[in-house]
């Protein structure tokens, strides 16, 4: 396949993945935007080396390397502290629910953020790679350069710390919330 089709073609198929997962690292659309020009410019430049059927990990892995060299560089030069949030509200698509709901969701949704902050951040990329960009264990495996048990046990991990961090903030239902539902507000 010439150099301009198989590099079209790539880009069809993983510019999503490569923005998703910038976008995860650094905690800004901007940023992320510039970090996936940046990988598929290298795609470009490497795309003859890079095996089709490998071309998502190699991108991933491409994507993770981009951002983490940014994230060490604004660290060292402007002390900036890392990106809050990891979870990409923008690509998070549900039926808008009512007020209420929209509320709790959004309560949720910054739980989620605080919560995968504080895993580490091999713990975090496979949770958000598996869980969040839909890879599979063994593309995870190799993108991330760890055996495919270690990621199956990492994977784990996460989603134990994740269940623990949100079960702990958040209210159960035998200890309701300080929300009060339209109708439990019409009765009183």
């Amino acid at each position: 396949m010439p150099k301009t089709l198989q590099f079209k073609a790539l880009c069809h198929l993983y510019s999503d993945d490569v923005y998703r997962y910038a976008r995860h690292l650094l905690g800004s659309a901007a940023d992320a935007e510039d970090a996936a020009q940046e990988v598929l410019l290298k795609l470009w430049h490497h795309g003859a080396a890079v095996n089709p059927f490998k071309a998502r990990s190699w991108l991933m892995q491409t994507t993770r390397n981009h951002c983490l060299d940014q994230l060490r560089r604004r660290q060292r030069h402007h002390h900036e502290p890392l990106p809050e949030s990891d979870f990409d509200h923008d690509n998070a698509r549900a039926p808008e629910p009512d007020p209420l709901e929209s509320t709790e969701l959004a309560d949720l949704r910054n739980e989620l953020d605080r919560a995968l902050q504080q895993l580490p951040e091999t713990q975090r990329s496979i949770f958000v790679l598996i869980e969040i960009n839909g890879l599979r264990y063994r593309e995870v495996a190799t993108t991330l350069d760890l055996p495919l048990n270690t990621v199956k046990v990492y994977l784990r991990r996460a989603r134990e710390a994740l269940q623990g961090h949100l079960s702990r903030h958040r209210p159960s239902p035998s200890n309701p919330s300080n929300h009060e539902s339209a109708s439990e507000k019409a009765h009183a």
